[in-house]
């Protein structure tokens, strides 16, 4: 599945990449303008006998389709893609160009922080999904399981979309860009209210055997009151 989101608040298409022909010819999402199956081939190199980049073979049909199909992609828009190879050969590089879109291609250890997607969209789309798919007691296809996919991807509002690009940076906001980054870097620190007395036990827990172990130097190296936890 790939996933494309405008700083506006657009979703792109629910586009799904696959390497089974079959499913591309169950027609799943006949009739829908926001659903497509892409049936990418393997195609292999009849002297090396390897196969010829399906991933990059795979990013130039949805960029295609973006472009000419969707028209969700235009020239003169920027790019923000993760440093997958795939989406940065040589070959995808040049047919950017060719469209004028211009790449801009996130630090690889850093695009779960500042792509919406990695960062916001696929977390709460899964969540969707998989709370209802768990509600169900009957077997279910795949044709059912991508409409149900196709319809928790689309349920995600352009607000919640454009907060993404707020919270990731990539938008201006009356937050100064020191406590954006700060917010971003500081994610995963906090707990839920709900499990806040939990994290306490468990930092009280370890705080303690540091201090046992004469380690507060070494793994804790700030200054605490131990009542400050409690």
């Amino acid at each position: 599945m790939w996933t494309t989101l405008s700083g506006d608040g657009r979703i792109g298409t629910f586009y799904v990449r696959t390497g089974e022909e079959k499913l591309s010819q169950l027609n799943i999402f006949s009739g829908e303008d926001d659903g497509y199956v892409s049936y990418i081939p393997v195609l292999t190199n009849s002297n090396s006998k390897k196969n010829i980049s399906p991933g990059e073979r795979g990013t130039l049909a949805y960029l295609r389709y973006m472009i000419y199909e969707a028209r969700f992609i235009e020239s003169g828009d920027v790019i923000i893609i993760d440093a997958e190879s795939a989406l940065c050969t040589e070959i995808v590089q040049q047919y950017l160009s060719a469209h004028q879109i211009y790449p801009f291609i996130l630090p690889s250890a850093l695009h779960q922080l500042l792509n919406p997607c990695d960062n916001s969209f696929h977390s709460i789309f899964k969540h969707r999904y998989y709370k209802i798919i768990s509600s169900i007691n009957e077997s279910v296809g795949v044709k059912e399981k991508l409409n149900l996919a196709r319809q928790c991807f689309h349920d995600i509002s352009k607000e919640t979309v454009a907060k993404m690009f707020q919270r990731c940076g990539l938008i201006s906001t009356d937050q100064t860009k020191r406590s954006v980054v700060t917010g971003l870097m500081c994610e995963g620190m906090t707990c839920l209210h709900k499990h806040n007395q939990y994290h306490k036990v468990c930092l009280l827990s370890f705080l303690q055997w540091c201090k046992r172990n004469n380690l507060c130097d070494t793994l804790c190296p700030f200054r605490f009151n131990i009542s400050d936890i409690l």
